[in-house]
This record gives structure tokens, sequence and C-alpha cells, in this order.
């Protein structure tokens, strides 16, 4: 159960008396999406679209270093001077290429849209890193809560038996080059679970050899005696906090739907088609933890920083990234899960029109795509576009914009206001976004 617990810190977060008032409404009033309050931000949507089609679940793939829109969803073939050396497929879209090494997307692009003309302007890997993962611009003073966690706190069910925000990293070799998703000041309830080992994705779930339930429920009322008289003698609300976490983590270990870390239990059918690759691990992971009701999962491939050698570099990531992600939509769609689960595609940024010495493309945030899918969403649209310098031509989007259409997709409240340990206001999204109508 330890192994549980630190994935879970309870020192990220502590609550003002007011503060934790205020928190508590909030989470105490969380609902499903099909009872969410419409946001102000969304009431204009009605004629763009169908408000019973909202997602339930989203499944984030993170580019960790930053992919290349030009070796994947916004190539330039005949461009001699930024199209680069690799060519271009047909896909199941009319009119739309995509790049050479993904032959199994290509077939599965009639399932996303793209918009092209991503405009961030932070090209800064620890700083890209934390805007694309909650859509504010890094500063120092205030830790902003992943859009996974924000999702826990709005689209989870209280009680629920797993984390409700979960990341899966299996990555050995290269790591993520920015901070780590963080719940931030909504605190360690929200805090992502952490799988840094897809063979082996939970670690101790069963209790030690040869203790009985009863001695284990023993354990747990010393344990809750210490936490409650942490509180009454430091007066913090650390032991609450702490006796939360071991609940839900013992939760966690009693329930059924912890088989579905076990992906060895899937049929051999199916992990065929997500490829016997530690990424196809992952995604058929993602798949079966939504699939059991995880509202947001994240898998985290990093090591798309390619400054030198880029184009063996990028046929590489492109082919284990190809199989896992085209088997993940068909999969989703065959099994009717598709339709209200948003799979999003991104990175930090993306790479440099131009090829630099070392035949690498380096880090770009002035026009590269994101890729979306699913969640009651049309496939097949794109939008925006770059010139043939790479930048953006038309219909520049933020990530402010980004985020603030996540959350008309999925029903979330982008004008929610949780507070900080200092109880400074925050908005879920902030102000300045506005809706990418067209993808909707």
């Amino acid at each position: 159960m330890s192994e549980l617990l630190s994935h879970l810190p309870i020192d990220r977060y502590s609550f003002t008396r007011r503060g934790f008032l205020r928190y508590s409404m909030s989470a105490a009033t969380a609902v499903t999406v099909g009872n969410l309050p419409v946001p102000s931000f969304a009431k204009d949507l009605a004629q763009n679209s169908n408000p019973k089609k909202k997602a339930k679940r989203c499944i984030f793939l993170f580019m960790g270093g930053g992919a290349s829109q030009l070796e994947s969803f916004d190539c330039k073939p005949g461009n001699t001077k930024i199209g680069g050396e690799q060519k271009t497929i047909k896909s199941s879209v009319p009119g739309l290429e995509v790049n050479e090494y993904l032959p199994h997307l290509s077939k599965q692009m009639h399932h996303l849209s793209l918009i092209r003309s991503m405009n961030t302007g932070e090209g800064n890997h620890a700083r890209g890193v934390y805007y694309m993962h909650n859509g504010y611009r890094m500063n120092g003073g205030v830790k902003h809560p992943a859009w996974g966690s924000v999702a826990s706190e709005q689209l989870g069910t209280p009680g629920f038996a797993l984390p409700h925000y979960i990341a899966i990293d299996q990555t050995v070799s290269h790591h993520l080059q920015g901070p780590m998703p963080s719940a931030g000041y909504l605190g360690s309830t929200h805090e992502p679970y952490l799988v840094d080992e897809i063979n082996n994705p939970v670690k101790n779930l069963k209790s030690w050899g040869g203790i009985t339930n009863k001695r284990f429920d023993a354990r747990k009322s010393l344990r809750e005696a210490l936490d409650l008289d942490l509180d009454s003698r430091l007066g913090q609300g650390k032991g609450k906090e702490n006796a939360e976490l071991y609940r839900r983590a013992i939760r966690m270990m009693q329930s059924p739907l912890s088989k579905a870390f076990d992906i060895e239990k899937e049929d051999p059918k199916v992990r065929a088609l997500y490829g016997d690759s530690a990424s196809g691990k992952c995604m058929l992971l993602a798949r079966r933890l939504v699939e059991s009701g995880v509202s947001f999962v994240e898998v985290l491939l990093n090591g798309w920083d390619t400054h030198g050698n880029h184009f063996n570099g990028v046929k590489k990531l492109n082919k284990a990234l190809d199989q896992p992600f085209a088997g993940l939509l068909q999969d989703l769609h065959q099994r009717g899960l598709l339709e209200d689960t948003l799979v999003v595609w991104l990175g930090e940024f993306g790479r440099t029109p131009n090829i630099n010495k070392g035949k690498g493309r380096d880090h770009w945030a002035n026009g590269w795509t994101i890729a979306l899918g699913g969640g009651g969403l049309e496939g097949g649209r794109i939008v925006g576009s770059t010139n043939d310098q790479g930048r953006v031509k038309d219909r520049p989007v933020s990530a402010e914009d980004f985020f603030q259409t996540l959350a008309a997709i999925t029903g979330m409240d982008g004008d929610r206001t949780y507070y900080t340990k200092n109880d400074r206001p925050m908005r879920a999204v902030a102000p300045e976004g506005k809706v990418v109508h067209e993808l909707l």
C-alpha cells in the first residue's frame, strides 16, 4: 500500500480554513457531465453542436520533446526548403496526406480532426510542457493544475475506486523535459497516479502474506487514530488528508476494477491490434482504464526532441506511434467508446521548418499541429493552416483557446473558480481563451 500512496503526495497542498470550505463545497457538488450547469462560454454553441453529445472521458497522448508537424500531419511535400526528405501517403480523409511512416494511422484519420495553426510562443521545454497541460503560462507564483486534475475534479465520480487521473510513462531512456503534471492548488485528491513500469503498472495491490482481514482492519484503525492525533496537535488538516489517501489506496486494493491494470488478461487478438511494444501496451492500458470509468488518462511518449539526426529519429518514433495510436482509435470505435471518449495527440510545441546543420529540427511554437478525435467530434476537419515558411497563415489558436475548446467538448466548466492555498481565485481556463467552433 505504501507504493500506492507514494504516487499521492500529501505535502503538495494544504488548505486554509476558508479555502478548504470552498474546495469542499465544490467537490461535494461535483456531478456527472449530464448534470453539469452550462458554462457561460458554451451558451453560444447551441447552433454548432449537440449538447447531449459530450465526452465523458479523455485520453491525452503527449509527445514529450515536441513532435514534428512536418513529419506527421502538416507535411509539405515538394517544398524543398522545409519539406524534408520523407514522403507522404494518402489517408482515409480525401485530400489529406500524412507521413509515410504512419501507414496504420493513415487508415484511421477519418476519426481525427487537426488544428494546424497552434501558435503558443513558448519554445522552452519546461514552459511549453506546463503551458500545454493547463493553458496558463508558468510564472512561479501559482502552480496551476494540469487539465487531467481539473477533469478529475469536474468529471470524476466521488468515491470511485480508481484514481480519476492516471499518467502512463513508458519511457526509460527519455523523460519529460519539463515539470511532471500536477494537481497544483486542487490538492492531492486530484494528483495523477503515475504508472512508470508498464509491465508492472501497480505494485503492492495485495496485502502482505499472512495478514488476515481482521489484522488489516486493526492496522487501518490504528493508522486513522494516528492521523486524527496529528490534526489535534498540529491543527493543519494533514492527518485528515493523509487518512483520505489511505482510504483511497485501500479502496483501490480491494476493488475488482483494479484488474483493468492487468493487460495480460486482454484478448490476444486485441493485444495484437496495438502491437507488442511498450507504447502499444501503454495505449491498451489507457483504453482499459477509460472503459473501467477513469475520467482522464495521459500517455507520455517522450524522446521527440530531435535536434540532430531528425529524420532517422522521427522514422523510429513514428513507427513506434503508428500501430498503437491506430489500434487505440479502432478499438475504441469498435467498442462504442470513441463517441464519448476524446482522444488528443499533442506535445509542448512543434519543430522548426528550417533544418539545422546537424540535420535536425529545433523548437517551434509558431505554427504546429494538434490532433483530436472522438468525443462526439466529426473527424476529417482541418482548422487553420501554415504557409510555405511553416508559420501560421490563418486562424491562429492559442493554448487558452485549446483548453476552452476541451471544456466545451467535455461539458466541463471553464469558468469555474477555484482557490489557491493563499485563497486567490483562479479560473479553470484562462479568461482570454475562445472556443474553436470549427471543430464543433
